[in-house]
């Protein structure tokens, strides 16, 4: 278990993007604890779509809350940019 720092730092380095975890649309406090480690060490398929990340790897893992995945420039990727296009922003 770790933080929410902690885990958003992990899904950068596995994932090769940002994603800030939310709750009811509030950024959750990057100090919060008790967040269970991300568990994959193999990014998802460049084409994959950031909704098909947010449902089937973020929140299956973190149930209860929602992620915003964004570019290099701060800018959120919306929900059908594929992943691959979210990467070459870095």
């Amino acid at each position: 278990m770790g933080t929410i720092k902690t885990v958003e730092r992990k899904i950068k380095e596995v994932e090769g993007f940002d994603v800030k975890f939310f709750r009811n649309d509030r950024d959750i406090r990057s100090d919060l604890t008790d967040i269970p480690a991300y568990p994959y060490s193999n990014r998802a398929p460049d084409s994959n779509t950031v909704s098909d990340y947010v449902s089937n790897r973020f929140k299956k893992n973190y149930p209860g809350f929602d992620a915003k995945v964004y570019c290099a420039d701060g800018s959120e990727a919306i929900g059908q940019t594929k992943l691959g296009t979210v990467r070459m922003t870095y």
